[in-house]
């Protein structure tokens, strides 16, 4: 889900929570929507590709832009 369907899907109430966690290939940080129904959909650019972030405050703040008041970081160690 790109940005702008991301502020949309807030905005209709069906997203209810935005969480930053490190990518899978290890290259940076990645958003996680998590939707009201328990769904987990990952923010994507406009072709389709996982967003990544070189820095989590840039990967909270992209989750503030969207509109969330807080954003949760999950470190998995």
């Amino acid at each position: 889900m790109d940005i702008m369907h991301a502020k949309a899907e807030l905005e209709t109430g069906r997203l209810s929570e935005a969480v930053v966690e490190p990518s899978e290939q290890g290259e940076g940080w990645r958003l996680l929507l998590h939707t009201k129904s328990g769904d987990t959909l990952v923010l994507t650019d406009h072709a389709g590709r996982e967003r990544l972030y070189h820095s989590l405050d840039h990967a909270s703040e992209v989750g503030r832009d969207i509109g969330f008041s807080s954003v949760r970081v999950e470190e998995h160690f």
